[in-house]
């Protein structure tokens, strides 16, 4: 999180950070700005009281703001179509009368074009906007997660729609990139992580005694304690 940088951070509980965006766009309307705020979340967090709660006010109250639901299909083991009776989560921007679009996750062009109008939208003063992405986990839930909840035909798709590989072949063949500029950006890319990896293992570690540095608004005992 960097309040400074418009960064409002992640949120541990499922759904939590969408009136936390809510409230982030009833901001900028009380303080006259042209600010939009992104709100990221996936299709398990659709089913949370939060999640229509944050819609319901936004589109009353005409906050710019953008809901972005990457929708890969699973809330940990459950498959979103057994917890939702709707084919898509976009479809429920209707109860609140606001526009709400899906498409695919996989093409970075595709989404940036999506959430550029979605953007125009609700900077325009129309209030809010729902994009829906489909989208892949590649991986488990969690370390260990062995997946067998999911068919062999899910992470098959997965890959076949890679969204680097899918960007890759639209730079090659509208001539925006080439090959060799393209493998250069992966080395530079590579070196960047090791050179990062390198200094994370020689850095020495924190003294003990800064554990609780500004992890509390006041140094004082009761905070502490808490």
């Amino acid at each position: 999180a960097d309040v400074n940088l418009g960064i409002l951070g992640a949120n541990g509980i499922v759904g939590a950070g969408i009136p936390i965006a809510t409230g982030s766009g009833y901001a900028s309307l009380l303080l006259g700005t042209d600010d939009v705020t992104l709100c990221f979340f996936g299709d398990a967090a659709s089913n949370q009281g939060t999640f229509h709660e944050s819609l319901n006010m936004a589109a009353a109250w005409k906050l710019p703001v953008v809901y972005v639901c990457e929708n890969n299909r699973y809330g940990v083991s459950t498959e979103i179509h057994r917890v939702t009776n709707t084919d898509t989560i976009a479809i429920r921007a209707k109860a609140y009368d606001i526009p709400g679009v899906t498409v695919d996750g996989c093409d970075v062009l595709t989404v940036y074009e999506a959430v550029q109008k979605a953007v125009e939208h609700a900077r325009s003063g129309k209030g809010p906007y729902l994009v829906e992405t489909n989208v892949y986990r590649w991986w488990g839930h969690y370390c260990g997660d062995p997946c067998a909840y999911r068919p062999k035909e899910y992470l098959e798709e997965g890959h076949a729609h890679d969204p680097i590989v899918i960007l890759r072949d639209k730079l090659l063949a509208n001539q925006i990139a080439t090959e060799a500029e393209l493998q250069a950006a992966e080395k530079d890319m590579a070196d960047e992580i090791a050179a990062a990896y390198e200094f994370a293992c020689n850095s020495p570690y924190p003294d003990t005694a800064e554990a609780l540095t500004d992890v509390y608004y006041e140094d004082n005992e009761r905070c502490v304690l808490r």
